[in-house]
């Protein structure tokens, strides 16, 4: 299996992250997308730091979840994914993209993957200010904020994907106190803005890694944590038919 991790600096050769694309630029970018997609069947992750804080190399304890599911289904995984990432929230702290601008610059990988992955949804309980306020750079966001942003994102994957592609949505949540709020709203409008568009939503937010001792911190899985995101994602979508 080859991964192809596109964190904010690995992405740095097929894109600008945090930078808005025109529509010439966006077609050169895919042209490079192109040239550069592997020969063997792709599994695309646009996700967060429960995506981008991993690997498929390393530490057996920091192994990806995104790496159990491609050895799985025997796929090459191109990962995608900036912390802090969400459908509203830009990564990076705030610097980087959201999840709207990584599937736009790399239309070309998801028109050309077998299986798309949108991992992502617990950043999104805050915003991005445009000016810090009150020492903050971010805000709390509203459930009509997070609607805005993730129903075009889904419905901009629905439209690239391949017809024979399998796209799946999942919001892993963790237990953590800071998070447990959003966690009964968010998953919603994420799970119903994935069936408007025919997509498959995965529930991973009620028990993948909830449990205390599937997480490191309450918000990013422990092994035995990203164990249980591969799992649910295989065991509870079609990808368990193929």
């Amino acid at each position: 299996m080859t991964a192809v991790v596109c964190a904010l600096t690995a992405c740095a050769a097929l894109a600008h992250p945090g930078r808005s694309q025109d529509a010439g630029a966006t077609a050169a970018e895919d042209v490079r997308q192109a040239a550069a997609t592997p020969a063997r069947a792709t599994m695309v992750v646009i996700g967060d730091s429960i995506s981008a804080a991993y690997s498929d190399t390393g530490a057996p304890e920091r192994r990806a979840w995104w790496s159990m599911l491609a050895d799985t289904i025997d796929v090459d995984p191109i990962v995608v994914a900036e912390g802090g990432a969400g459908y509203l929230r830009r990564g990076t702290r705030c610097r980087g993209r959201s999840f709207q601008q990584s599937i736009d610059a790399h239309a070309a990988l998801i028109r050309a993957a077998e299986v798309v992955v949108i991992e992502g949804g617990v950043n999104d309980r805050s915003y991005c200010l445009t000016r810090r306020r009150n020492g903050h750079g971010d805000a709390p966001s509203s459930a009509q904020q997070v609607s805005r942003a993730v129903r075009p994102a889904l419905r901009r994957v629905a439209e690239l994907a391949g017809d024979d592609a399998t796209v799946i949505v999942t919001a892993p949540w963790g237990g953590a106190r800071k998070i447990a709020p959003s966690g009964r709203w968010i998953p919603r409008i994420i799970e119903a803005a994935a069936r408007e568009n025919g997509l498959e939503y995965v529930d991973t937010a009620t028990d993948a890694i909830r449990p205390r001792h599937r997480t490191l911190d309450g918000v990013h899985p422990s092994l035995s944590g990203s164990t249980s995101i591969a799992k649910h994602v295989y065991f509870r979508s079609s990808l368990h038919e193929r």
